[in-house]
Order: structure tokens, then C-alpha cells, then sequence
């Protein structure tokens, strides 16, 4: 089986971390997919910890009706990576401030990685989208990768 290395700057902190954000931008049933995996690190984690998700508008209606996230931005611009990112950067000043501990990119395309950098969490972790091994184990690995649960 094909494994591709993910990404990963581990949390290293004693306590768990207050604030993540997750990404995840495309395709309606890899958001779906990805789901479950979050719910399972939200549930490892301290009731407190603030959960918010990152998506485009065509795929944010079923995250904004979970509680599992306590905020989802939804960028807008269809699948134009250009107004996308103009899109992002009317709420950049928002997240930045907010000051995430963690940030879970299941995208890990150059948009994703814009914001990782934009706004320099602790511990961060990227998408292994190269492996052929189904979605769903590579969502769960690139969590697991990060040491939280």
C-alpha cells in the first residue's frame, strides 16, 4: 500500500489546546466523510475547546447545522480559487485574532495552506492526499498525526 508522509507539527503543550480550526473546502462527500473523524477528536477533547470549520458555501450547509463547531466560515467565490481568497481575507482579521492552538487542514491544497501560514497555529497538520488508501483512514491519520487524542 501506498503511505505518504503527512505533514504534521505535533502539539507538544501539557494541557489541550483551546482553539482549533478545521479545513475543509471541496467535495461535498469528503466533507461528509471527514465528519466523523472530527466528532472523534472533539469528543477526546475538553468540552470547552472551541471547534470551528472552514468550508466553501456550496458545501457549508450540513457543517453549520451540526454542533459539532461552534463557527463555520464559509468562503464564497465558487470554485474560483482567486475570489476564494478574497474571501478569506475579509474574515483573515477575525481568525487571525481569535488565535488558533491547532488547525486541521483535511484540504491541503494552496489555498489551505495560506491560511495555515496566515495564521500560525501552535500544532498543525496536513492532508495526506497522495496515498490510495481510502479517505476516510487518510482524514483519521492526519488527526492522529497531530498527538491530541
Amino acid at each position: 500500500m501506498n503511505f505518504a508522509t503527512i505533514l504534521v507539527k505535533k502539539w507538544t503543550e501539557k494541557t489541550p489546546p483551546k482553539k482549533i480550526l478545521v479545513i475543509r473546502l471541496q467535495a461535498f462527500g469528503d466533507v461528509i466523510i471527514s465528519l466523523p473523524y472530527i466528532q472523534s477528536l472533539r469528543n477526546q477533547l475538553p468540552a470547552d475547546v472551541q471547534f470551528d470549520f472552514l468550508t466553501r458555501e456550496e458545501v457549508a450547509n450540513i457543517p453549520q447545522k451540526l454542533s459539532i463547531f461552534n463557527n463555520v466560515f464559509v468562503l464564497k467565490g465558487k470554485r474560483n480559487v482567486k475570489k476564494q481568497l478574497l474571501w478569506y481575507f475579509t474574515f483573515l482579521p477575525k481568525l487571525f485574532f481569535t488565535r488558533y492552538d491547532v488547525l486541521v487542514d483535511l484540504q491541503n491544497n494552496k489555498l489551505s495552506q495560506i491560511v495555515r501560514k496566515s495564521l500560525q497555529p501552535i500544532a498543525w497538520c496536513e492532508f495526506d492526499k497522495e496515498s490510495k488508501i481510502y479517505a476516510g483512514e487518510r482524514n483519521k491519520r492526519s488527526i492522529d498525526a497531530l498527538g491530541l487524542g
